[in-house]
């Protein structure tokens, strides 16, 4: 008879690893769902884009990808250890903690514990703060427990998402990975791109849904795609409820592009746009017109008045007649509508600017800032000018936004810290005309440098090098 003992399970080899794993997971699950269901998505994404970069031969983009995750992951990590010690959710701004409590609120009338018209407050439609973002993140405690770590992650997934997409928007208009990744690359490491998403701000969602737009609608003129054009059509509306009037923005960015891009030929776009432009000026008429833009200027007067008296900006970019709001002011004329706007654009662009005003809470961000202006400064142009000379067809629509959305956005914003977090949507489209113009002014140099090497040798008789090639 055969006495050897025999293990009902062996507890040696792959088994035993997977049935340790196993029950280590489901004492996750039970004390922390959330958690376990968000780390459990976040790697299934990433293998998932793993086997998508590897099928493309460029594993450069999973690479950015998963760096991007990685460092945002670690702060996860830390915030939720300062969490557990403090007793409370740790954030770093205040509209941080805002989103936190809403989302809680948004729980409690989920379960039915709370009278949202009583007690709703930042829930409430045209209340400071009110987004649909909040909704949704209480949904998203609903179905999977009780997480804040877990919105976080959502946060940081939805911004290296992003810049994922951002990398399809250049490789559609390039043609070229490498640029593309270094475009990537940019969205991925932007210091403040990186610190909204780790401190549950809302621009990494709205990052993530403007360039899922932008990228349907470049995949569309480059692979005649026209399908897409439906599907632009039910997405667009939403990000106002993300962004008060941002929907509008993107609208008008939809309908320029349109008009102008999807004729084979320039000239044809600017045709019919003319055409309707004269349309609309007989149609609305003189009168209509002005009633129009003085209501126009109204709301833009109304939004930067509101910034002064709140305190917290120091820039105005009003003539100085409207710096004391007390008392009815003249419209203003062209020539004043005109120089606004441009120092708008300007304080939008360069904000926080480091040789104003600079303070302990401005320090951490004057070495991205210097990065930001040469970059506008050397790059953007160049990369503009090669994109509507080679690539005006299929850069267009970013363009057009660009145009769109900082005009629009400068306009209405003249608190410091507002356009530095709001800009960040903007920015990811912005590193793709940088980062062409980087590539082409590398490029000429060299050529330059090729050209002077040349010249040398033929006068000295010297072998060439070319450290470039």
């Amino acid at each position: 008879m055969n006495t050897e003992y025999r293990q009902f399970f062996p507890w040696t080899g792959f088994p035993a690893r997977s049935i340790a794993v196993a029950a280590f997971a489901l004492i996750i699950a039970l004390f922390w769902p959330g958690e376990l269901i968000g780390i459990f998505g976040m790697v299934s994404l990433l293998l998932y884009l793993k086997k998508v970069s590897s099928r493309w031969g460029d594993t450069r983009p999973f690479k950015i990808f998963a760096v991007g995750i990685a460092i945002r992951f670690f702060f996860l990590i830390l915030f939720a250890v300062i969490s557990a010690i403090k007793g409370k959710t740790f954030t770093l701004f205040g509209d941080s903690s805002l989103s936190f409590r809403s989302a809680d609120v948004a729980l409690q009338v989920f379960y039915g514990t709370r009278d949202f018209y009583s007690q709703g407050s930042s829930l409430m439609p045209g209340i400071y703060g009110y987004t649909i973002y909040h909704w949704i993140n209480g949904a998203l405690y609903l179905i999977a427990g009780y997480s804040p770590f877990l919105l976080k992650l959502v946060n940081v997934v939805a911004s290296c998402l992003a810049a994922w997409i951002v990398y399809l928007i250049s490789f559609r208009v390039t043609a070229h990975r490498t640029v593309s990744a270094w475009v990537m690359g940019l969205c991925t490491f932007w210091p403040s791109n990186m610190l909204w998403s780790i401190d549950f701000l809302k621009e990494p969602m709205i990052q993530f849904y403007v360039t899922v737009i932008i990228y349907l609608f470049v995949d569309m003129i480059v692979r005649r795609k026209w399908i897409n054009l439906l599907l632009l059509g039910l997405i667009w509306y939403p990000i106002g409820h993300f962004r008060d009037g941002f929907q509008w923005v993107i609208l008008a960015t939809l309908l320029i592009s349109s008009l102008l891009f999807i004729p084979r030929r320039l000239a044809v776009g600017i045709f019919i746009i003319f055409t309707l432009a004269i349309a609309g000026f007989i149609k609305m008429g003189p009168t209509n017109i002005k009633n129009r833009f003085d209501n126009f200027q109204e709301r833009v007067i109304g939004a930067q008045i509101g910034f002064i008296t709140t305190g917290g900006s120091y820039y105005v970019f009003l003539p100085d007649r409207f710096r004391n709001p007390v008392g009815k002011k003249a419209p203003l004329t062209v020539k004043e509508m005109l120089t606004s706007y441009l120092k708008a654009i300007y304080y939008y662009l360069g904000t926080p600017r480091p040789y104003a005003r600079l303070s302990l809470n401005k320090l951490p961000a004057l070495p991205q800032m210097i990065i930001w202006y040469l970059m506008l400064i050397l790059f953007l142009p160049a990369g503009v000018l090669y994109l509507l000379q080679y690539r005006w067809r299929e850069a267009g629509v970013v363009l057009v936004f660009l145009a769109v959305a900082t005009s629009a956005v400068a306009l209405f914003t003249a608190n410091e810290g507002t356009a530095f977090r709001h800009r960040d949507v903007l920015t990811p489209f912005y590193f793709i005309p940088i980062t062409i113009g980087m590539f082409n002014i590398r490029g000429w140099l060299a050529e330059k440098y090729r050209r002077l090497l040349s010249v040398s040798a033929q006068v000295t008789g010297a072998p060439e090098t070319h450290p470039f090639s």
